[in-house]
């Protein structure tokens, strides 16, 4: 008679057919890894190795942002390019006053929110007023674009007399944008 060869479960240690690739008992595989694979220690390594990967993962992504918004980003400068090419002073009523004017991109880049200031000074220079103005969508090179900066108060605090009015570009912030 034929005695079937047996050997023992590398998980639950019970005798099965040494032909056997999965135990009947606890059916896990019975491959040369399977007691690592179900060891409990196995499972700090599977943990560690995950968060290795991740670390990894987030550092290499991470980079790749920080190249890429570099490229994006641009400190906006008096020499940026954006000027204001036009401007005059327009009285809608006798308690308002506005700035009306265009602005160019005379430079290599495009700007968008182009924030847009005039300061109201009196007879002897001193700084009395300020109105600002946000022009939104973006300038690409070459562009103009019209704006009026409302520098009429309100009916508690309406703008004080004043003589002369600078106005400047004050800030604005770089596009990555295809160039036409």
């Amino acid at each position: 008679m034929d005695e079937k060869q047996m050997k023992e479960c590398k998980s639950c240690y019970q005798q099965i057919d040494s032909r056997a690739k999965r135990c009947p008992h606890c059916h896990h595989w019975q491959t040369k890894f399977s007691v690592f694979i179900h060891h409990p220690l196995s499972g700090f390594i599977y943990g560690f190795l995950f968060i290795a990967i991740m670390f990894t993962a987030i550092y290499f992504i991470g980079k790749k942002v920080e190249k890429s918004f570099d490229y994006t980003y641009r400190d906006f400068s008096q020499d940026s390019g954006l000027i204001i090419k036009s401007h005059h002073e327009w009285f809608p009523t006798e308690d308002s006053f506005n700035v009306v004017g265009v602005v160019a991109n005379t430079g290599s880049d495009a700007w968008g929110s182009i924030n847009i200031e005039v300061e109201l000074f009196d007879k002897e220079g001193k700084f009395v007023y300020e109105c600002s103005e946000y022009i939104r969508g973006t300038l690409r090179p070459g562009e103009e674009e019209n704006f009026v900066v409302d520098c009429s108060g309100c009916d508690k605090a309406p703008i004080p007399k004043f003589d002369h009015y600078e106005i400047k570009i004050t800030n604005a912030y770089y596009k990555s944008v295809d160039k036409k």
